[in-house]
């Protein structure tokens, strides 16, 4: 028969029960004709059922679930056959027949029909959990159907309480299948299987109401629903059949995976809602209500803990197949997605094994490297490497080593890669030398770089004092295997502490990186240039004579004086070099001694230039050291005092001021020249602190200062601002306080600087002067002449007053002497309406030109020595020191008249 037909005789068993209603509604209830009508629209559906299963047309998957189908559709219509044949010859139909067993008996066998349905999950605990879900849903739903519609009360008559059961029994049993599929069809993951488990969902769908509305009718003693009654069993028959046509029809070979629904929280849901509604019945004491609830909600209790301990056999067989049976595959997948590239050669070195992470890391299939030698992957200068371990291995059978190699990318790039090979030829599932290989070609650039890092200076690349100490005792260690001369240079550039404390850090950071390209412009490629922190820099010069040295030393000095561009100014500073050869048996750290101590007397001598280590220089720097550690003493403790030499008009000897001048009696050493201790105090810096001492010292004595006749200060007094006292941000405040704490008038002070001040920082400079000189402080510039200060500086500065250097004088008068200097800054001085005053004037010959030249005013020991404070005040107050300063004016001008 063909599907078109089988699906006509489905429908036409539907319309067949439309013909059975009318028929029963014409002839009546026990009508024969109906009764044979009825009995043959249902009987098609049992053949169509039994002949699909036995000549294999039906679906394979659910040809089990139709076999018990089949029986329960059997038994179903053995009811319906038993009754009707009953029903010939009586008058009206009994309550109860044997039939009901048939009836009855559809339900164990359609449950075990449905429990047969495929579809449900891979595994079996998978399909059992599933089923249970659908057991307890439809327990939950029998539950209700009891509370809605109870059992009947035992203490009723027998038959009647039987009679209500048994139809009773029927719906229930139909709600509960009908439910349990509806969570079948949710869990369902074949398309195929859920089409048929809908249709039987329809056909449940109608035999629930036909069966409903039955036990209805019987209960109440109702026969007008009989037509419809019998139109919904025979339509429940015709969609069966149908069922059956969809099974037998040709499907598709590939069935439509679904994914299905997550019920997780139906158990829970199920069992609070048994419990809530048993609560509820229990307290509004409906006894026979609550008999069935309780039933209910027993069974659903039993039904989740047996759900709960499958779940847990579950997980327990998920545990032990994933430390026991999933093992292998595990481990395959790892060599799979692993980032380590896992090779296997034979004892050619021919790949027989290359895992597929080599297509991420060498960019190469692992089907092309199949049979090829792991030879022509490596680089060329690395191939003797690898096949020496090759060969170690193969002689060595439980041998593992491990090598660092480059191997050649697919886009020709070389990857550094890390090897670990093993012997593993006596291995029955392997048979090779087994290599894994880990790129490390990020991990090795790093590893370079932080040993770069670590021994060379990150600002200016140049090496390190590590490196530099590394180099310096391997160069000892060859001296002593084959003699050669090993110079080491110790540079220290001058004044860089002032670039970077007033233009900034970037600005020195910048003068440091110039500094260094030009030392390492000047010397050879074998030569090692080193910066040893801050502004130190050193240089190993291997094979090279003390005059190849010092020559290059010189080089370096001309080249660190040239003038450095930083953020487009013009800046100067120069550098203190110290010499040393290596001599015999000296070690590394005293060669590197030896240079340091000449570097330190380079600086003490005066800056920009080179000198060669001497052994009593070792003597000469640990003195300075003792000096300098003095030299703080005796600012804390007050030893410091300040002198003052006479400024006086040379024409009349008028003594119009004085120059503070610092002086140090040392406790042991005697007095300390200042030309010893102030190069220290630069050094060390220690010339803010001694210029302030100065400032607020000058200030008050020369606010005690009395001429005869005067009740008031009269003279100023000019102190001397080291060029660090200039660029701190405290001096305004410094000088400020020194004048309030002394009362000394603005205009009586003088602040005196040199031209080098003008040359660092020139704007900050500028304004710093500019506010003291608006106060009525006079600005001078000491020792002018002999900086490399331009013109264009004077203009720009708020000077009041030039002073000519002593250099600039000694030579004046004598015969070979060129006083053009001295003219030019006089005439310099007039033109810019400054006053000029000579320094150093120590006989009457220069005393004689300097008035010839027109200068009006000078100091020097020539007229006064520097005096105590005490002594000057003293000179002052009795007259002294005015009448021999006149007296020396007269000399003087009797000169010139003669």
């Amino acid at each position: 028969m063909s599907m078109t037909a089988l699906r006509r005789l489905g429908w036409t068993q539907v319309a067949g029960g439309a013909l059975f209603a009318a028929v029963l509604y014409f002839f009546g209830a026990q009508s024969t004709t109906a009764s044979l009508l009825f009995v043959c629209v249902a009987l098609p559906t049992l053949w169509q059922i039994w002949y699909g299963w036995r000549q294999r047309q039906l679906h394979p998957e659910h040809s089990r679930a139709w076999g018990w189908f089949g029986l329960a559709m059997i038994a179903w219509f053995s009811g319906d056959a038993i009754v009707t044949a009953l029903s010939f010859g009586n008058a009206t139909a009994a309550e109860l027949s044997i039939g009901e067993l048939g009836y009855l008996g559809f339900y164990p066998f359609a449950l075990r029909a449905l429990a047969a349905l495929p579809g449900l999950g891979d595994s079996r605990h998978e399909r059992w959990r599933a089923k249970l879900d659908a057991t307890l849903a439809a327990l939950t739903v029998g539950t209700l159907f009891l509370w809605i519609w109870p059992l009947p009360n035992t203490e009723g008559i027998s038959h009647a309480w039987l009679v209500r059961l048994v139809h009773v029994a029927n719906p229930m049993g139909d709600i509960m299948l009908l439910t349990g599929l509806v969570v079948l069809s949710s869990r369902q993951t074949s398309s195929g299987s859920l089409r048929l488990v809908r249709t039987l969902m329809l056909a449940l769908a109608v035999k629930t109401l036909a069966d409903t509305l039955h036990a209805r009718a019987v209960i109440a003693n109702v026969t007008a629903l009989d037509g419809m009654i019998g139109a919904l069993w025979l339509s429940f028959y015709g969609i069966m059949s149908l069922a059956v046509a969809e099974e037998r029809a040709p499907k598709p070979h590939t069935a439509t995976q679904r994914l299905p629904l997550n019920l997780s929280w139906m158990p829970y849901a199920c069992v609070l809602l048994a419990g809530a509604l048993l609560i509820y019945v229990l307290f509004s004491g409906d006894i026979e209500k609550a008999r069935g609830v309780a039933i209910g909600a027993v069974a659903l209790s039993l039904t989740v803990l047996g759900r709960q301990t499958l779940v847990s056999a579950e997980n327990l067989r998920l545990d032990r197949l994933a430390t026991t049976g999933a093992a292998e595959s595990r481990l395959a997948a790892l060599v799979r997605h692993s980032h380590d590239v896992v090779v296997v050669l034979d004892a050619e070195g021919t790949f027989t094994y290359v895992s597929p992470s080599v297509e991420r890391i060498l960019e190469r299939d692992p089907g092309d490297l199949i049979g090829r030698s792991g030879f022509d992957v490596i680089h060329p200068d690395d191939v003797s490497t690898m096949r020496r371990m090759l060969h170690r291995l193969l002689e060595s059978p439980s041998r593992s080593e491990s090598v660092v190699t480059r191997a050649l990318r697919g886009d020709g790039s070389w990857r550094e890669l890390e090897v670990i090979a093993s012997n593993r030829l006596d291995t029955n599932s392997i048979h090779g030398i087994v290599l894994n290989l880990r790129d490390v070609t990020e991990r090795r650039e790093l590893e370079g770089k932080l040993e770069w890092q670590a021994f060379h200076d990150p600002m200016t690349g140049l090496a390190n004092r590590i490196l530099f100490a590394d180099r310096v005792g391997h160069a000892l260690t060859r001296r002593q295997r084959s003699p050669y001369d090993i110079g080491v240079l110790f540079i220290d550039l001058d004044h860089f502490k002032i670039v970077n404390d007033t233009l900034g850090h970037p600005a020195g950071d910048a003068l440091l990186r110039e500094a260094a390209r030009r030392i390492a412009s000047e010397v050879r490629s074998t030569d090692t240039v080193a910066r040893l922190g801050g502004d130190e820099f050193a240089v190993l010069l291997e094979d090279a004579t003390e005059e190849q040295c010092r020559h290059t030393a010189e080089r370096l000095l001309v080249q660190l004086l040239r003038a450095y561009d930083v953020s487009g100014r013009e800046v100067f500073s120069g550098a203190s070099i110290g010499l040393t050869m290596a001599e015999p048996g000296v070690s590394l750290d005293e060669l590197v001694r030896d240079a340091d101590v000449a570097m330190y007397v380079a600086k003490a001598e005066g800056r920009g230039r080179v000198v060669t280590f001497r052994a009593s220089m070792r003597e000469e720097v640990t003195d300075r050291l003792a000096l300098e550690s003095d030299l703080r003493r005796a600012l804390e403790h007050g030893e410091l005092t300040v002198h003052y030499q006479p400024q006086v008009d040379l024409r009349s000897g008028e003594v119009l001021g004085a120059e503070a001048l610092v002086r140090w009696a040392h406790p042991t050493r005697g007095v300390v020249p200042p030309s010893r201790f102030v190069p220290i105090a630069e050094e060390a810096g220690l010339m803010v602190a001694m210029s302030r001492f100065v400032l607020r010292t000058a200030t008050r004595d020369a606010a005690a200062w009395r001429l005869p006749g005067h009740t008031e200060p009269a003279l100023h007094v000019a102190v001397n601002l080291s060029g660090r006292h200039v660029q701190d941000p405290s001096l305004v405040d410094d000088v400020h306080h020194a004048l309030l704490e002394s009362g000394l008038d603005t205009s009586l002070l003088t602040l005196e600087i040199t031209e080098s001040v003008m040359m660092h920082n020139t704007r900050g400079a500028i304004a710093v002067l500019s506010e003291l000189k608006s106060s009525g402080i006079k600005i001078a510039i000491d020792d002018f002449g002999t900086g490399y200060s331009s013109l264009s500086y004077l203009q720009q500065f708020p000077i009041d007053v030039l002073k000519i250097d002593k250099q600039f004088i000694d030579s004046l008068g004598t015969g070979d002497g060129d006083d053009t200097l001295a003219r030019a800054i006089l005439s310099l001085g007039d033109a810019l309406g400054l006053a000029t005053v000579a320094e150093g004037i120590e006989n009457m010959r220069q005393l004689h030109e300097l008035l010839r030249m027109g200068c009006l005013l000078g100091q020097g020991y020539l007229l006064s020595h520097p005096l105590p404070a005490r002594q000057f005040a003293d000179q002052l107050r009795s007259g002294n020191l005015q009448r021999n300063l006149e007296h020396i004016a007269v000399g003087s001008a009797d000169r010139r008249v003669a």
